[in-house]
């Protein structure tokens, strides 16, 4: 099985200026190529995995690898792409494809892989407030 590519900065940073109001789906964006384009917001706390899970399998079928840029999260679509920003800095970004279920902790909207976590310079505190974006197919 493939695994998509992760997107080119000047992509994610093409969906980031897109306004989309919090947790619903966003307004239609007036460029052409990008008619039918909405995107699903959803803000909350990101934790990230140890790497006593390094090789474990995931939802998805791959498994656990802690420099991929993968997520967990308990409600999206798995094999998608999502940008996760930090709140206090949403110029600190990163893609990730979604390859497992959980965390299954109050208040959590998304694990991360220990890559993610180092590109959002999460790794000291191990868990900050995100806001993410999926990035329709």
């Amino acid at each position: 099985m493939s695994m998509p590519l992760p997107l080119p900065s000047f992509v994610l940073l093409l969906l980031w200026c897109i306004p989309v109001s919090t947790a619903t789906l966003g307004p239609l964006v007036s460029t052409p190529a990008f008619y039918h384009l909405r995107l699903t917001t959803i803000e909350g706390m990101a934790s990230y995995y140890h790497h006593s899970l390094e090789g474990r399998p995931m939802a998805n079928g791959s498994r656990y690898r802690a420099t991929r840029m993968t997520a967990a999260s308990p409600t999206l679509t798995l094999n998608r792409t999502a940008v996760v920003c930090r709140q206090d800095r949403p110029l600190v970004c990163c893609s990730v494809l979604l390859t497992d279920r959980g965390p299954f902790v109050a208040g959590r909207v998304i694990d991360l892989s220990w890559a993610a976590a180092k590109k959002l310079c999460m790794l000291r505190s191990g868990i900050i407030n995100v806001i993410i974006r999926v990035v329709p197919q």
